[in-house]
């Protein structure tokens, strides 16, 4: 950057900002200083690096250059020290940030084969915690000589890589370069960060190196320490003897050069013992007059900073915060006033941890947020870079949300249809403001609730989310948190609850509640940890295990889903992996973790009675798979519980024997009809993939065939939302999405790729086929929410063998569900519920019904579905074989022109009102009005669009009409 000094000389200052991982810091000053003024800038700046490794990694020459050949030494007793006393083979990890580099995770030119043996990058042990290896630089990383080189990138590891040695945060280790011997440059040994919490009596050391000869002088609190002319080296040693802020300025001048730097060490005093204020809760607590009262959970704990842009990232005296007389909280009221429109902060501890609040309702990620584009998060917050490390909390004031949807009753428990969502995998855009232009895409296929996975802040940008990290932050790579609530609001205009997947049963390390009781010789959760278990008690488990019988989980459990329910509206919650939450101990007895157990039933219902104390609607859906006594026992109590019904319905729709009797509640001997099944969700492989892969055969009938694979797909459809009780599908399943769960971006399939991106396939609305699929299922989903019969009815079916039936007869509906699922033809005997006239839903036929047994022969794949009543279809053309083609429309100009008029002609819409969508390929709804045709013309005016393909589909009457157009 340039700098204009006040009498007008330009000034080039070039600094190699650190995160907290660097042990030194190089600083060049191009230009003699002419007055006091830019003295004090310098400073300033100064203040904006921090590095807090303490000689974690050292080299030799300390004023590397890219034409050196160096030493790198690593002391595993420092930084996060999982390597310490391993008594194992070392290996280095590194790469080079260039000014190619789009940050620090981007490293260029990355040597050592992670988990291997790799001889490039094996250290000589030095002794039992250092290790050191030489190398020349350019050579050992192959970089070009046109490339400028800022900086070096390490971590450390075993050979497995199952330890890892980092900086104390979990970050990377860098270490800067030089790019010139001329330029006055310090190396600081010591301190190991610029500022910091140190208990009374600490020993302040400082050792700062210099690469020439230059005058040194140190002030402490304005009075001057040492001064010393000359010289390449200044060590200095303070002990802190009473309680206050300790401030020492260091000046470094050769005589046309200078540099200055200041560190701060604050000695807490006695902590004071106050009450918690009335109603304060964890986290951030606004209250009146501007107040802000902050509460953290930290038993054992000795002293507590509010840190952050309200102090200049400095822990002053009147931020120390107090402590309840039980000492389980720390709190500190301050007034908000002044402070603008946000405010950023952390809590700092004594032992030099820093960490977001527990209770954020955002973060700031140094290592991801950079990522995220301005489209995505318009507005979003710059990181206090060089101010602090690890996640920071990001508080908006006086963040208020306009509802619109204020009388909202989402469907009752027996009727939902939940579409499962993943924001990345569902629209290009991965953001709320996309859903939420496409909601009318979800309100057409008739589901009445909208299950987002995780949107919880998670480790990373691209990820299922099942790795979280701050439970009740909202994570910005999908949006902020107003379109979340839009989504929500506009969700709940359309008639559809919207239930956030919540993962309660462990977290991941950036979660500051994991960090702030940390065994770092054990890699793992310290014993004293009051949320988490040291080791996981049950099977399966991912993350640190959280102990479900602490009194400090059971706070933390019921505070973040009630302030999602009071704060988003969320309508309820699915809980991932609800079976971990017990203490019983069987980490790999898989069995015996399953088995019926009082304590996990109490503390799950004691959960739902907290977010009923809130919204007494609220859904509580858990992801168990426990012993069958326990789920009827939580099912009577109101819980949803998943039931899994994938294999037998990819059994039987491949032409296998696959029985879906497990699909009804009563199968179960439940009393309410509390069972979600699906066919499909995020953890299971698609039935498409199944068929298209793996189906039966016989003669010239294939499933693995496109358009029969699709029909059978709408065959099991049949035999799925037709049986009583809440149902879940998984997105596009009602397009036939066939890319596999394990689908790799290169076209292959691996297990390694199970969480990756996958193609998102908004073009499938242009296969008739598969308009044809969307057709079945929208119209039986239409059929299943708009009758209390599919809520809890008794059903008699034969749903074992591969011809199967379904009889309901109920006083308001009467209904026989028949479907092939053979490759052959085969016949089924069996009577109507009654005699009368019985009309099949997703055809024009009609029969005679009677209760004597009547025979059906049907073709292989062949499905019906007979009801006492006569009921209107709007998607009868879509599920009726002759799917209208999008040659039936005539579109012109093509390609068309953004903001102009587009002509579609059809003779169907004669002087007809008709109903337009437009959607891009990415799942926008960029169009969606009624228009008048006049002799069969239709003028669509064109909204601004963006050049690139979009998909048209238009209602005429019952008919639908799809085709494609082209904008430039």
């Amino acid at each position: 950057m340039n700098i204009k000094t006040l009498g007008g000389d330009n000034i080039e200052i070039s600094l190699h900002f650190l995160s907290d991982i660097h042990h030194y810091v190089i600083f060049k000053y191009y230009s003699t200083l002419q007055c006091e003024q830019m003295k004090h800038l310098l400073i300033l700046i100064f203040l904006a690096i921090t590095f807090t490794s303490k000689a974690q990694v050292s080299i030799e020459p300390v004023f590397p250059t890219v034409d050196d050949t160096i030493t790198v030494y690593f002391d595993a007793t420092q930084g996060n020290q999982q390597l310490k006393d391993c008594n194992c083979t070392v290996y280095m990890h590194a790469g080079l940030i260039t000014a190619s580099s789009s940050g620090p995770n981007d490293w260029k030119y990355v040597q050592g084969n992670w988990g291997t043996d790799d001889p490039k990058v094996k250290m000589e042990k030095v002794n039992p915690n250092l290790y050191k290896l030489k190398y020349q630089i350019k050579s050992f990383y192959g970089v070009p000589s046109s490339e400028e080189v800022k900086s070096l990138a390490f971590v450390f590891r075993n050979v497995s890589g199952s330890k890892v040695g980092r900086a104390s945060s979990g970050e990377d280790i860098f270490y800067p370069l030089s790019n010139s011997s001329s330029d006055l440059q310090i190396a600081i040994i010591k301190p190991d960060e610029p500022v910091k919490i140190v208990p009374l009596g600490t020993i302040f050391e400082m050792d700062v190196s210099a690469n020439m000869n230059a005058h040194m002088r140190l002030v402490r609190n304005g009075i001057t320490q040492i001064e010393i002319s000359n010289a390449t080296e200044i060590v200095y040693k303070d002990t802190l003897q009473a309680p206050g802020i300790y401030q020492y300025e260091l000046t470094v001048d050769n005589g046309s050069q200078q540099i200055d730097t200041i560190f701060t060490r604050t000695v807490p005093h006695a902590t004071f013992i106050h009450d918690l204020p009335p109603g304060a809760q964890l986290g951030c607590n606004s209250g009146p007059g501007g107040n802000l009262t902050f509460v953290l959970e930290a038993p054992g704990k000795q002293s507590v900073f509010l840190v952050g842009s309200l102090n200049y990232w400095t822990p002053l005296p009147e931020h120390q915060m107090n402590k309840t007389p039980d000492g389980r909280f720390f709190w500190l009221q301050i007034d908000s006033s002044g402070l603008g429109r946000e405010l950023q902060y952390q809590y700092w501890l004594q032992e030099g941890l820093r960490i977001p609040d527990p209770l954020s309702r955002q973060v700031l990620d140094p290592s991801n947020d950079s990522y995220i584009t301005a489209e995505t998060y318009p507005g979003l917050p710059k990181y206090p870079a060089g101010k602090t490390s690890g996640l920071v909390t990001f508080y908006q004031l006086n963040d208020q949300y306009a509802w619109s949807s204020n009388n909202f009753i989402p469907p009752p428990s027996g009727n939902l249809v939940i579409y499962e969502l993943l924001v990345r995998d569902f629209v290009m855009a991965h953001d709320y403001q996309t859903i939420t232009d496409s909601i009318q895409y979800l309100k057409r296929l008739g589901v009445n609730a909208i299950e987002l996975m995780p949107v919880n802040e998670f480790e990373g940008n691209i990820s299922w989310g099942y790795n979280p990290s701050i439970h009740m932050a909202v994570d910005k790579y999908y949006g902020d948190i107003d379109k979340l609530k839009f989504l929500i609001d506009v969700c709940h205009q359309q008639g559809i609850a919207v239930i956030a997947d919540v993962v309660f049963n462990h977290a991941f390390y950036q979660n500051p509640m994991v960090q702030m009781y940390w065994d770092k010789a054990n890699n793992r959760p310290a014993m004293d940890n009051p949320w988490f278990n040291p080791v996981a008690t049950h099977p399966y488990n991912v993350g640190y295990d959280f102990n479900h019988q602490s009194t400090s989980t059971q706070l933390y459990v019921t505070t973040v889903p009630k302030y999602w329910l009071e704060n988003y509206r969320f309508d309820g919650f699915r809980f991932d992996l609800s079976k971990g939450f017990t203490q019983r101990n069987t980490p790999t007895d898989v069995a015996a973790w399953g088995a019926y157990e009082p304590a996990r039933i109490q503390v799950l219902k004691n959960y739902r009675d907290s977010m009923l104390s809130v919204n007494p609607r609220a859904y509580a859906i858990l992801e168990h798979f426990a012993d069958n006594t326990e789920e009827k026992e939580l099912s009577a109590d109101g819980f949803l519980l998943w039931g899994n019904v994938t294999y037998a319905y990819q059994e039987a729709a491949m032409g296998f024997s696959g029985d879906l009797g497990q699909g009804y509640f009563k199968n179960r001997n439940w009393t309410k009809s509390g069972l979600v099944t699906y066919m499909e969700s995020h953890d299971e492989e698609r039935l498409m993939y199944k068929l298209m892969n793996f189906g039966n055969s016989a003669g010239s009938y294939n499933t693995k065939n496109l358009k029969t694979a699709l029909e059978r797909v709408a065959l099991a459809s049949v035999f799925f939302y037709t049986i009583p009780g809440p149902k879940m599908l998984w997105q596009f399943g009602e397009l036939g999405y066939d890319y596999s769960i394990n689908a790799c971006g290169d076209g292959t399939v691996n297990n390694t790729c199970r969480t990756d991106p996958k193609p998102i396939r908004w073009d499938y609305l242009e296969v008739p086929e598969r308009l044809k699929l969307y057709g079945v299922t929208a119209a039986l989903i239409h059929l299943k929410t708009s009758h209390a019969e599919f809520e809890s009815s008794s059903i008699t079916s034969f749903l074992a063998q591969k011809f199967k039936y379904i009889r309901m007869d109920e006083s308001g509906l009467k209904m026989l569900a028949l479907g092939n699922f053979d490759v052959t033809t085969q016949s089924l005997t069996l009577p109507f519920p009654d005699d009368g006239w019985y009309y099949n839903y997703l055809g024009r036929d009609s029969i005679w019904g009677t209760s004597v047994p009547q025979n059906f022969t049907f073709a292989p794949g062949e499905y019906r579905l007979y009801l006492n009543k006569k009921f209107s279809n709007p998607y009868l053309s879509l599920s009726n074989k002759s799917v209208n083609q999008k040659s039936d429309l005539l579109i012109f100009p093509q390609p068309a022109a953004s903001g102009e008029k587009l002509n579609i002609f059809n003779t169907e819409f004669q002087n007809k009102m008709v109903y337009a969508e437009l959607y891009s390929l990415e799942g926008r709804k960029v169009l969606n009005e009624p228009y008048s045709a006049t002799d069969g013309l239709l003028g669509l005016p064109l909204p601004p669009l963006k050049s690139g393909i979009y998909l048209l589909m238009i209602q005429c009457g019952t008919k639908t009409y799809s085709g494609k157009i082209l904008v430039e």
